[in-house]
């Protein structure tokens, strides 16, 4: 990580995995491992269960929700073993926060790990460019720049008689793969809720002298010290990669890396992913009327990274219409399978449908099937052919299909 002002953390950890199928991990599991586990008296919306375990001095560790209400063998879309872990707040600003995730779901053997939603903040004082945050944002509003991507916005702010004064800004979509926010942390801190680990991770971090400094104020409610800002990207589950460009004279070659727990270990790790999103969903232009955006001079904030050192996310296509022809096929099999008496033919389906299923965790995943892979099973179902003729398509098609 460049320079001493700056602090860069997680700030939001959940992945989703499945539990052994032969060891449910219920609360009484984990109370036999050894954990204190507070258990909530209703699950949520996806999930029958959920609990928080505690580490050794009480305080939450993770948060796990399991036994899906929409479970595949009651025709649902879930298999039964499907469960979200989450690292809560405070443990994400453990310097390996992802590293303590990896090792509790190795531990206790979950398996096909996919990382759900990642937060990662960069927490500043002022721009390398020697702008103060509360300036940009005041004159962004005001349209001296234009933001490159995520044309929607919502701000928040205090509107008075001589002034307008923004505390955030925040780019994206619900449904974006990537969302951006601008804030105001140490307000954030001083009227929503002290946390006294993240003033500990910016002391750590040299960006504040004092572990009480972020919040010191005089006697009118003004800081006595500079705020603290924060540049936030939360990354959905339909983030599956990265890749980086690197050139030989015309030719240009493309690594790509997958997007799991190792790339985040460690605020080095942590610096150039941030420095990567921020280099294309941070990008600002001078506005000039008449000109086209991309035409515009760049507005520069930061001083980030070589451009061969800089990860690109892994676009996907849409998965909207590939989303809805998914669960209509599903649908089908679901139908097919309660119309079959052998019990290879029903397995098959359920081996297939389990696979299917994993591709609608959420509504915003990417999907590994193309449209024509998708017509070709929707084409099998609709012929109504034989159980073994069924059968021999989904063993003959397994590497394709899969």
């Amino acid at each position: 990580m460049a320079g001493p002002l700056r602090c860069v953390n997680i700030d939001w950890l959940e992945v989703f995995a499945y539990e052994p199928v032969d060891c449910p991990h219920t609360p009484d599991y984990f109370r036999e491992c050894g954990f204190c586990v507070r258990e909530r008296d209703y699950g949520t919306r996806v999930y029958a269960e959920m609990f928080i375990l505690e580490d050794n001095q009480g305080e939450p560790f993770i948060e796990v929700r399991r036994r899906p209400k929409s479970d595949l063998t009651c025709g649902g879309i879930l298999p039964p073993n499907s469960s979200h872990i989450r690292l809560v707040n405070r443990y994400c600003y453990h310097e390996h926060a992802a590293q303590l995730m990896k090792q509790f779901l190795e531990r206790y053997q979950y398996s096909d790990v996919r990382i759900s939603r990642i937060d990662i903040a960069l927490d500043f004082i002022m721009f390398d460019s020697g702008d103060m945050p509360e300036k940009f944002i005041d004159r962004f509003m005001k349209g001296r720049y234009c933001k490159i991507n995520q044309a929607n916005i919502h701000s928040h702010g205090k509107d008075s008689w001589g002034s307008r004064v923004w505390n955030s800004i925040k780019w994206g979509s619900p449904k974006s793969q990537v969302s951006t926010k601008l804030y105001n942390k140490t307000l954030e801190l001083r009227q929503v809720k002290d946390k006294p680990y993240v003033r500990q991770a910016w002391f750590e971090c040299n960006l504040i002298a004092d572990y009480h400094d972020p919040l010191r104020v005089d006697s009118a409610g003004e800081s006595i010290t500079p705020d603290v800002w924060r540049i936030e990207f939360s990354l959905a589950s339909s983030v599956k990669g990265w890749y980086t460009i690197e050139e030989y004279g015309d030719r240009k070659k493309l690594h790509s890396y997958r997007n799991n727990l190792d790339c985040y270990d460690g605020r080095q790790a942590l610096w150039k992913v941030w420095a990567s999103l921020c280099d294309h969903y941070f990008h600002f232009k001078y506005y000039q009327e008449g000109v086209r955006k991309d035409k515009c001079p760049d507005k520069k904030l930061f001083n980030l990274l070589e451009p061969a050192d800089i990860y690109h996310v892994e676009r996907l296509n849409s998965a909207a219409p590939a989303s809805t022809e998914l669960r209509r096929l599903i649908r089908a099999l679901i139908h097919y399978r309660e119309t079959q008496i052998d019990p290879q033919v029903i397995a098959s389906i359920n081996a297939l449908l389990k696979k299917l299923n994993e591709e609608l965790l959420h509504d915003d995943v990417g999907f590994s099937f193309t449209r024509e892979q998708i017509y070709a099973m929707q084409l099998a179902i609709a012929a109504k052919i034989k159980p073994l003729s069924w059968v021999d398509f989904v063993r003959s098609n397994i590497d394709d299909v899969f």
